[in-house]
């Protein structure tokens, strides 16, 4: 949902399903950024406003709790390394050559790919690195657009 953009309220739906089979708030949360690389800002954002309004409203309705508020740190100094680390148990020999083929045209992009997405995002807490693959690969099947991106993040891209 959060890849499609426009399906605040099938979002919202399906965030409540997750909460009522024992997802916590922070799984949910971490669900929607993790995909913030292949559906951009725009769509991550309104996605993690709609779930604000979900986890407002189910935190209020069981008293006020309150939600896991601990914020994940990584570390600013080795995210490259870390990234690269990451890409490569991820991704193989595929991220590499993604990596390898912007050098030429957009480095910066790529050092972007390895720091932000593989080095800040994949490292964070409360996703496995199972589950994070479950949810990116369901937003590029989602997005319809994203067919390379999809045969990276299943077996066919090896």
């Amino acid at each position: 949902m959060t890849a499609l953009g426009y399906a605040r309220a099938q979002l919202q739906f399906h965030i409540k399903a997750a909460l009522n089979v024992g997802c916590s708030r922070q799984q949910v949360i971490e669900a929607i950024i993790q995909v913030s690389s292949y559906t951009g800002f725009p769509a991550t954002l309104d996605a993690l406003y709609a779930a604000k309004e979900v986890l407002d409203t189910v935190a209020e309705q069981r008293d006020g709790e309150a939600g896991d508020a601990e914020q994940d740190l990584v570390d600013i100094e080795d995210r490259y390394e870390r990234g690269l680390a990451f890409m490569e148990r991820i991704d193989g020999a595929a991220g590499k050559r993604v990596v390898e083929t912007l050098q030429d045209i957009a480095p910066d992009l790529a050092r972007y790919i390895i720091e932000y997405t593989f080095g800040e995002i994949y490292p964070r807490l409360h996703l496995s690195l199972k589950h994070r693959e479950i949810v990116t690969v369901a937003a590029c099947t989602a997005l319809g657009t994203a067919l390379p991106e999809l045969k990276v993040h299943t077996c066919t891209g090896s």
